[in-house]
């Protein structure tokens, strides 16, 4: 049992560590890329503002960065 939580809290620590590394070095936008990709039902079932809240942003910025990625495409 010990093993298994020392294991699960390493993945933890980990992945807080990566999400920290992320929120310094990306941008809002990859921020938003890196989460449509690993996750895009979550962008489907989630309000724009706890995703905004999430990524550290304000829901405008997120807006204007929907906004420009649509044009784009």
């Amino acid at each position: 049992m010990d093993r298994y939580f020392r294991i699960l809290y390493q993945n933890s620590l980990v992945t807080k560590e990566q999400r920290l590394m992320s929120s310094i070095t990306h941008t809002a936008e990859e921020k938003y890329v890196k989460l449509a990709e690993s996750n895009p039902k979550i962008i489907e079932r989630i309000p724009q503002n706890l995703i905004a809240s999430y990524l550290g942003i304000a829901p405008e910025t997120l807006s204007r960065i929907k906004k420009n990625l649509a044009a784009k495409r």
